[in-house]
């Protein structure tokens, strides 16, 4: 059986990768089982911060599979982007960022709210990789004026609203986000490519 580290400490993130990943024949550690710790996450675009993610992760024998992901808020110029999970400060956590998005968002109106959730996976087989494996997805919606009640999700799950749901993405089952997620979206991309690898 196939082993993958998972570049990630976020148990959030990890249950999503291992459930899409559980129809392919392949066995799933998170970096933090194997005592990996996480490298700082010092680039400007999703692209690069996967990818040092992933190359760190794949010194300890095994090929690695990354994720950098974010909130992009049109009116606010593409923030908090790349420093999403650490958007309020060095503190940070869902909460504190949460609330940052929705204070510096008060005196945008409903039209002024677009905002999209983007992903970008890496899969490289060594650290010398040369040709890693990348998809990405992202989706599209709005950010609500309040934390929905119901939070299934995480990060920004509960303040990205979806007007063709009529719910936030933390309203959704975890079978029902995984279908259309940033992160869902990007799997099923990187899913067919690892069905297909033959190096």
């Amino acid at each position: 059986m196939k082993k993958i580290i998972l570049a990630t400490s976020n148990k959030n993130k990890i249950i999503e990768f291992k459930k899409i990943l559980s129809e392919l024949n392949i066995n799933t550690i998170s970096q933090k089982d194997l005592g990996i710790c996480s490298i700082e996450e010092n680039k400007s675009t999703f692209l690069e911060n996967a990818l040092i993610k992933a190359r760190n992760a794949s010194k300890y024998g095994f090929p690695a599979l990354s994720d950098d992901s974010g909130l992009i808020i049109k009116t606010l110029n593409g923030e908090p982007g790349v420093y999403s999970s650490r958007f309020s400060g060095n503190q940070s956590n869902d909460i504190k960022n949460i609330n940052m998005v929705l204070k510096k968002m008060l005196p945008f109106k409903k039209m002024d709210r677009q905002a999209c959730m983007h992903c970008v996976l890496i899969y490289i087989r060594n650290p010398n990789d040369p040709i890693p494996i990348i998809s990405s997805g992202t989706i599209y919606g709005k950010i609500s004026n309040s934390i929905s009640k119901i939070n299934f999700g995480f990060g920004y799950d509960s303040i990205f609203f979806l007007p063709k749901k009529k719910k936030t993405i933390s309203e959704l089952t975890l079978e029902e986000k995984i279908k259309i997620s940033h992160r869902g979206i990007a799997m099923k991309k990187m899913i067919k490519f690892l069905k297909n690898e033959k190096y």
